[in-house]
């Protein structure tokens, strides 16, 4: 094998970790954002909108609720605009503090869209067979991905073995120490 073939091995390698850990990424966000849109869309005392739009959801075909997903995408993609334009205005933090909230809130949006349209959507054989390429996908990143995590989790127990005691031990004190002081 020629140094070029072994090069392009090993970049098309790290490419397809680097996706791996984005998708992984995007996919645990889906998770955790999900139930927190939720609670906050039960929490807002809107009852007859969210009914309204539950019911509008329920009696719209299928083909319909695809184009739903339009609606996030197209409310949130200004603020990201504007979250790199911050960056390139050399307001660094700030940009990416926006452009991270967009991404955030446009993904939990999302999220909430596709667990109230879920059952309709994949009712579409051609929206059930993206699915289930999108889970055989999520499995393969979690392969790609599972050796570095745990070969970092064994590094990291190899390191905090002996220094873990002591930082118990001195937390201990501490604790100790500012429970007398208290009492002083």
């Amino acid at each position: 094998m020629s140094d070029y073939n072994k090069i392009l091995k090993k970049t098309k390698h790290v490419v397809c970790f680097i996706a791996a850990i984005i998708f992984l990424f995007e996919s645990w966000l889906w998770e955790v954002l999900y139930p927190i849109v939720a609670k906050i869309i039960a929490w807002l005392p809107w009852e007859k909108l969210k009914a309204w739009i539950a019911d509008r959801v329920q009696h719209l075909p299928a083909s319909v609720c695809v184009f739903m997903f339009i609606i996030p995408v197209l409310a949130i993609f200004p603020i990201k605009i504007l979250g790199v334009w911050l960056v390139s205005k050399h307001y660094i933090f700030s940009g990416i503090v926006v452009f991270f909230s967009a991404k955030l809130v446009g993904l939990g949006i999302t999220a909430f869209l596709f667990e109230t349209c879920k059952e309709k959507l994949l009712s579409l054989s051609w929206f059930l067979r993206l699915y289930n390429t999108m889970l055989k996908i999520k499995k393969w990143a979690s392969a790609q991905v599972t050796p570095v995590i745990q070969e970092i989790r064994s590094i990291k127990g190899k390191i905090i073995g002996d220094r873990g005691r002591i930082i118990l031990l001195l937390k201990k004190i501490r604790r100790n120490v500012l429970y007398r002081a208290k009492k002083l």
